[in-house]
């Protein structure tokens, strides 16, 4: 009865999560008309910030309780979830393309960035220390690569070519608030709070759930609180992906990958000291190849789009993941 009452209360959350994802894409993809921005920057910044609140909370709670097992586990399966979301299931069913500007600096700074942390976070591996975690200047370190990244956005879509955007038309557009003056902030700030309550309450019963079936905390951050942190991308990336929102949907899986690491990361350290384990690198380590992966698929492909064999080779390589997660226990 316990179990039927956690997974009805997850579904309920599932619905919520659904609806407010919905109304936050059109309100996003509405505001990307109007205001003629590039509908990849959109994603990459508003659109990933705000689905990366759940990530941040569970981040700084842990961080309180030095649980850096969850902390770290939480955001790189969170990334690997929001990857997979692009390079998976969606991609052998459409043609994914991406923008230049994206493929030359958005990824390479992602990959740049988890090799950083990388190094930061393995003290005892790297330079015999005897705890690995982030110090204060660890911290002020990945806090510049995000200015520098948040500040270097803007820039680019000044320069780049919007003509190629994708347009969003009146038969798109099912809120009727939409077309008031107020209608596409409501439909923002509402879907937004839909998607944290959702995600919040989603997350809670996944705990729940999880101390239920007695699992332990690195495969509880990896099966359940990652996807659960990730819901907000995953049904926010597979609503973009409805309206033809190609690039809106590819900037917020990497810009929500670049916000866990360069924000969500530091930000949840400045609450306390968690330590890094070390077995973890291996959860790392297949991170940075999905991201290798990613700039090779689209290299391979032409006119920048994703060949369908690379997201067949990613997704079998995540399965085979999975399965090393949970025998790894």
């Amino acid at each position: 009865m316990e179990l039927l009452f956690y997974l009805f209360g997850i579904g309920i959350c599932l619905l919520i999560l659904a609806e407010g994802a919905r109304a936050f894409v059109q309100g996003i993809s509405i505001l990307t008309k109007q205001t003629k921005m590039h509908s990849m920057l959109i994603g990459a910044s508003v659109l990933a910030i705000g689905t990366s609140l759940p990530e941040l909370a569970v981040g700084i709670i842990s961080s309180y309780y030095e649980t850096g097992e969850i902390l770290y586990a939480t955001i790189i399966g969170s990334n690997l979830f929001n990857l997979f979301c692009i390079l998976g299931i969606p991609a052998f069913f459409i043609t994914l393309s991406i923008n230049k500007m994206t493929l030359a600096k958005d990824i390479p700074l992602a990959i740049l960035s988890i090799l950083l942390v990388g190094v930061l976070v393995n003290d005892h591996l790297i330079f015999g220390a005897e705890t690995n975690e982030l110090s204060a200047s660890d911290t002020s370190i990945i806090f510049v690569f995000f200015l520098f990244h948040y500040i270097l956005m803007p820039l680019k879509s000044r320069t780049e070519d919007h003509s190629k955007d994708i347009a969003i038309s009146e038969e798109n557009i099912p809120y009727a608030l939409s077309h008031y003056k107020w209608g596409v902030s409501f439909d923002i700030i509402s879907g937004l709070t839909m998607i944290v309550l959702g995600a919040f309450g989603g997350l809670l019963l996944s705990v729940k759930l999880s101390q239920f079936l007695g699992m332990s905390h690195t495969m509880l951050s990896l099966l359940i609180l990652a996807p659960g942190t990730s819901l907000p991308e995953m049904v926010t990336i597979f609503i973009a992906l409805k309206h033809n929102q190609k690039m809106l949907a590819i900037g917020n899986a990497i810009g929500s990958n670049l916000f866990n690491i360069l924000f969500v990361l530091p930000a949840s350290n400045s609450f306390g000291s968690p330590a890094y384990p070390t077995f973890l690198n291996v959860d790392l380590l297949f991170l940075l190849t999905t991201m290798v992966m990613i700039i090779f698929g689209y290299l391979s492909g032409k006119n920048e789009k994703m060949p369908r064999l690379v997201s067949f080779s990613y997704t079998i390589v995540f399965v085979m993941y999975m399965v090393f997660v949970v025998n790894r226990g």
